[in-house]
């Protein structure tokens, strides 16, 4: 259980960092959008659909209970989350995806995981 010193830190996080989009995660993870561009994540990734470089999960019963910055991405406008992955698209009109393709839902032309 977390202390209530945890649940406002992360309430503050969100208060003040996240208040352009937050997606929800079809199948337990979830992505917040800062009005900087930058992008957080939290929750299940087991195809590293948090964007974090592994597959290690960062839920509150595993001690994970703030938003992790998803290194490498800037400039970020929109974000959109399906059941095993996650795409960021920035000021460019580049798409980043990170998760599950094993039906292409990552646009790479491929379903290579």
């Amino acid at each position: 259980m977390f202390s209530s010193s945890k649940i406002e830190e992360l309430n503050q996080f969100l208060k003040t960092q996240v208040s352009k989009k937050i997606c929800p995660g079809f199948d337990r993870h979830s992505v917040f959008l800062t009005h900087q561009g930058d992008v957080y994540t939290r929750g299940l990734n087991n195809n590293g659909q948090l964007g974090l470089g592994d597959t290690e999960t960062r839920y509150r019963h595993r001690g994970h209970l703030m938003p992790i910055r998803v290194p490498g991405l800037e400039n970020i406008i929109d974000i959109e989350t399906g059941t095993h992955h996650t795409l960021c698209l920035n000021n460019e009109g580049h798409v980043y995806a990170f998760g599950n393709n094993t039906s292409g839902q990552l646009g790479l032309g491929d379903n290579k995981v």
